[in-house]
């Protein structure tokens, strides 16, 4: 009876999953597959799975949307850990600060993608003030950190939201009895940097863990930001596959979906591989505390 009642009271989140997630899905893949096609010439298989993978732009679309969201993600956290440890402690003006620090979580990332655009492009706000101040002789010999291939303008809208994201997450940490175990350790004789290393991060890695997998899988299907910040080629790939999608050859349908069947693969793939480094932790933690 016990069990019944779980699954009656799960039933409203197991519908809405396999309504907006596992349908999509599946009907996704069998498109990608020709399942459906009207054509009568037209084959069921993966030729759409194998003619991405043999296509150039598809391999340094995904080898560009993996730089993006690994360096956007690592930097978030790095920037994340940094001010969470500032903000821990007690000072004048510290909850301006943290007002500050919050203040960019609810902000669309289209918001703040149009806000890098028009401060660092070579003629935005910054580029033109550098301009009037006589540090450069023209707008133009700013460097180019919007449009560019290597997406520095697309990392830099990505760390500017994402870290305020993880800090909290971190900061929430932070600022719970975690100062009882670095006292400890401090009383022990460890230094700042070993107290970091051995107390703090081991303790900051299952919150950093979880928010860093939201990040990157936001990162990595992003559409608008790589979109208004990113250059004609490479292109991310949610933008490859919405072209792909919108072209008038109706052949490119089965290669448009793949590609976001791709995508959907990558983000699960790093939620397992996660989840299983979190598994590895806690076994690990587990065994120590038994050894001791």
């Amino acid at each position: 009876m016990s069990d019944r009642k779980t699954w009656i009271m799960l039933m409203p989140a197991l519908l809405v999953i396999v309504a907006f997630f596992i349908a999509p899905l599946v009907y996704s893949f069998l498109l990608s597959l020709n399942f459906f096609s009207i054509t009568s010439n037209t084959t069921v298989g993966f030729q759409a799975y194998a003619s991405i993978l043999g296509s150039k732009s598809f391999i340094d679309s995904l080898a560009f949307s993996l730089t993006i969201a690994a360096v956007s993600t690592v930097v978030s956290i790095a920037v994340a850990i940094v001010v969470s440890m500032a903000l821990r402690r007690t000072f004048i003006g510290r909850k301006l600060a943290l007002f500050v620090y919050q203040f960019n979580i609810p902000v669309p990332h289209l918001v703040v993608a149009i806000s890098v655009l028009l401060l660092l492009s070579q003629t935005g706000l910054v580029s033109r003030m550098l301009f009037a101040l006589g540090i450069i002789s023209a707008p133009s010999d700013f460097p180019m950190i919007v449009f560019d291939q290597s997406g520095l303008g697309i990392i830099i809208a990505f760390v500017l939201k994402f870290f305020p994201f993880i800090g909290i997450a971190v900061l929430s940490l932070l600022l719970t009895t975690i100062d009882d175990y670095e006292m400890q350790a401090a009383t022990l004789g460890a230094g700042p940097l070993r107290r970091f290393v051995y107390v703090l991060l081991p303790m900051m890695m299952p919150s950093i863990l979880f928010s860093s997998i939201l990040v990157f899988a936001y990162a990595f299907g992003s559409y608008e930001v790589p979109f208004l910040l990113g250059s004609t080629y490479p292109k991310a790939l949610s933008i490859l596959s919405y072209q792909e999608f919108t072209d008038i050859d109706l052949n490119s349908r089965p290669q448009a979906l793949a590609i976001a069947n791709m995508i959907t693969l990558v983000v699960v793939a790093m939620v397992i591989l996660a989840y299983m480094q979190l598994n590895a932790m806690n076994r690990m933690g587990v065994r120590k505390d038994g050894e001791a």
